[in-house]
């Protein structure tokens, strides 16, 4: 038997450290739409910095000295569920991020993937043209249970 109530309590983390919490926080805002909803005093270290809802997830920004960060570190990966890949593609870029490699057309999806300045990588990922119906079905209810990433910024 599946136990629902641990289901739902299931919440993802996402630590982000950089040296400047305040362009972390733009950044997300910006490129995700990203909603803030804590702001803590930088005091000692570790600093948390801030805290985020992005579609779910719960970044936490800690500020940090140059001396801890390590350079091209990657951090892990998420996978959103676009309408246009492009668009989400260029407002994540716009707002700092940078592509990785090209748009790609695979079966009944198309996938462009971004690294943000802080580690992590964003597969974005759209529906290609004139999919099958159960293929969309299952593309929504699955794989996008958490809903649609918008280049406006819009779930």
């Amino acid at each position: 038997m599946r136990n629902r109530m641990f289901s739902r309590m299931l919440v993802s983390h996402m630590p982000v450290e950089t040296t400047n919490a305040k362009d972390a926080v733009s950044f997300y805002k910006a490129a995700f739409g990203a909603k803030e909803f804590s702001q803590w005093i930088i005091g000692k270290e570790p600093d948390l910095a801030a805290e985020m809802n992005l579609k779910g997830i719960h970044v936490q920004i800690y500020e940090r000295p140059p001396s801890a960060l390590k350079d091209d570190e990657v951090n892990g990966w998420f996978g959103f569920c676009v309408r246009d890949t492009e668009a989400a593609m260029a407002r994540a870029v716009e707002a700092g991020a940078v592509a990785v490699g090209e748009v790609v057309e695979f079966g009944h999806e198309r996938q462009g993937s971004v690294m943000d300045p802080y580690g992590y990588r964003f597969d974005l990922i759209s529906l290609a043209k004139n999919p099958p119906l159960e293929f969309v079905l299952s593309f929504k209810g699955v794989f996008c249970s958490r809903g649609l990433f918008d280049s406006d910024g819009k779930f």
